[in-house]
This record gives structure tokens, C-alpha cells and sequence, in this order.
């Protein structure tokens, strides 16, 4: 009896961790992390949950778009960072980049209001992954990868907030915290890929200066966004968790060494985001289930 229960737990294991690379060989749990960041600046900035949910969803399509077509192009490089984990083949990279383009145009359809912003974004996501006009993607450019990466997810995102309420100061001010935190998160993934940047020449701050700086660099990121927000933007609950949340990550990062455990912290870090911010938004994907 406990030989079968022993069996059925091991292969229970067996199974999750499975499931677990796959989500984090195909990025899934990134681009929702992306999802949870611009669902709750939309929320906080005045727009509905409905909108909030929607647009963000079509920032999340965007950057699998973009994902998924940066892990096409740097298979070759990412194999090596990845070794030991769940490895697809390279063309379902490409098939799933399409599939997220494609459910970015059906959600235009549904708000053509959108069609600008996933204009840009397609753009964006090719000149960082693909060489076109210039001679190299921008990914390879000096630290252009986390700079890029995290802008043309603001600036998407801000197009989206504009597009409904007007700007304003405070909104800009706000969205300070938005850019840090899309910053931030770029460093933080690119820590794990220091080893296949390094074989692909990109260029990112992890890469060319070492995870140690690199989480420096975060923390001052942090510290910077937090004392701009601190005296300008009216306070509430999720303000000091949102940053105590963020914080964690970024220091949890100091004891992990291993490419699994990377992507557990990750894991921890949308829970603690789902049940401590995101809590209305989460509300509303619910009532339409």
C-alpha cells in the first residue's frame, strides 16, 4: 500500500515539475507577470476593471509575441541556460509567437481603438529580436536589451492609459513606478540568462556587469521609483505592498543559484501579486468564467 502511494507521489512530481518547465521554457509565467503589472497600473490609474483587464491582456499578447520570437532566434544560445529543463522545438516557438499575434488582432477587433498600439508593438518586437534596418536586433546593442525591453512595454502601456483619461501629472508621476518596475523585472530575468546573453553577444546589464551589480542596479531602481512616488501619489494599501512585493523578488534572487529555483521565486512572486494587488482584477476575470 505505501509502495503505491510512494509510486503515485513520485510520479505526481515527475508530472509537475514537467508541467512547471514547460511554462518556464515557453515563458508563460513572464508574460502574466507583464499581465499583473499593466492590469494594475491601468486599475490604479482610474480605468475600469474591464478595461484594465482587456488592454492588458493585449500588452500580454504583444510581449508573447515578442517573447516567443526572441526565444526562436536565440535557441541556439538559450539551450544552454536551459539544459536539464523541459526543452520544446524551436518551431513551436515560432507557432506560439503567431498564435499570441493573432489573439492580439482578435482583441483589436473587438476595440479597434487598440490597432495603434499593437501597430507599435509589432514593431518593437521585431526590431528587438530580428536584424532588419539595423545591423544587429537591439537586443545586441550596449545594455539596449533591458532598456528597450522595458520602454517599449511603457510606453504601450501609456498609449493605452491615454487613450481613456487624459494625462496628466499625477498619471505621469505614477507611471514612474510602472517604468521601475518593467525595468527591474527585465534585469531580473536576464540574471538567468546571463550564460546564453554572454553566448549570443546581447547585451544586458546581468550580462556585462555580473549578477551582483546587476541586483544592485534593481535596488536602486526600487529606491529611486519609491521616494518619487512616496510624497506625490496618494497612499493606500497596495502602494507599500506593490514595493514590499517587488523588493522580495529582487532579494530572494541573492540566495537562489540554480535555474529551477529562479523560476519558483517567480512563481511565489505572481501569488503574493495576486492575492495582495491584483485582488480586483482577479475579481473580475472570475465573473467571467
Amino acid at each position: 500500500m505505501l509502495e503505491s502511494w510512494y509510486a503515485a507521489l513520485l510520479k505526481f512530481k515527475t508530472y509537475t515539475l514537467l508541467c512547471f518547465d514547460l511554462i518556464n521554457d515557453l515563458r508563460l509565467h513572464v508574460i502574466f507577470n507583464y499581465f499583473l503589472v499593466v492590469s494594475w497600473f491601468l486599475y490604479a490609474s482610474g480605468l475600469s476593471a474591464s478595461r484594465s483587464v482587456s488592454y492588458a491582456a493585449l500588452m500580454a499578447c504583444l510581449a508573447g509575441f515578442s517573447y516567443l520570437l526572441n526565444r526562436y532566434t536565440d535557441y541556439s544560445y538559450d539551450v544552454i541556460v536551459d539544459r536539464g529543463l523541459a526543452k520544446v522545438s524551436p518551431k513551436v516557438y515560432l507557432v506560439l509567437s503567431a498564435c499570441f499575434f493573432v489573439c492580439g488582432l482578435v482583441l483589436v477587433y473587438v476595440y479597434p481603438q487598440y490597432l495603434f498600439p499593437i501597430i507599435l508593438g509589432t514593431c518593437l518586437g521585431i526590431f528587438y529580436s530580428v536584424k532588419t534596418i539595423f545591423k544587429y536586433p537591439l537586443k545586441n546593442y550596449f545594455v539596449t536589451k533591458n532598456l528597450f525591453a522595458a520602454f517599449s512595454k511603457y510606453l504601450g502601456t501609456m498609449i493605452g492609459v491615454l487613450l481613456v483619461i487624459p494625462f496628466s501629472e499625477g498619471l505621469l508621476i505614477r507611471s514612474i513606478s510602472m517604468f521601475a518596475f518593467h525595468l527591474i523585472y527585465e534585469i531580473l530575468w536576464d540574471i538567468r540568462d546571463i550564460e546564453s546573453d554572454r553566448a549570443g553577444n546581447v547585451s544586458t546589464i546581468p550580462n556585462r556587469y555580473g549578477k551582483t551589480l546587476a541586483l544592485v542596479v534593481c535596488v536602486l531602481i526600487w529606491l529611486i521609483s519609491f521616494q518619487a512616488q512616496y510624497f506625490v501619489v496618494n497612499h493606500s494599501e497596495y502602494f507599500f505592498i506593490k514595493y514590499a512585493v517587488v523588493l522580495s523578488i529582487i532579494f530572494s534572487l541573492i540566495f537562489i543559484t540554480t535555474v529551477r529555483w529562479y523560476h519558483v521565486a517567480i512563481y511565489i512572486h505572481i501569488v503574493l501579486s495576486l492575492i495582495f494587488i491584483n485582488k480586483e482584477v482577479i475579481l473580475f476575470i472570475r465573473s467571467l468564467l
